[in-house]
């Protein structure tokens, strides 16, 4: 089963404004990710809960925080 994709509203606001083709790749790959997170690469070795997720053919990044008990990811920091 999926994990659910936590987007606070302010991420919610800036993923509204970028153009539609960089949009639709990161809401994808975000999707992509929640089948399993720990498929993304880590952040730091010593905090496997911190997950580098990249989108736009490597354009842009977000920092994914993964939090397992409530099988939730979590976005934290996005750089289009």
């Amino acid at each position: 089963m999926p994990y659910e994709i936590d987007l606070p509203q302010d991420f919610q606001d800036r993923i509204a404004a970028m153009p539609h083709p960089v949009r639709e790749d990161l809401l994808g790959a975000l999707r992509e990710a929640s089948r399993d997170p720990f498929l993304l690469p880590s952040l730091l070795p010593s905090d496997p809960r911190s997950r580098i997720l990249s989108f736009a053919e490597g354009n842009g990044l977000a920092l994914v925080e993964v939090d397992e008990d409530g099988k939730r990811i979590a976005l934290r920091l996005i750089r289009p």
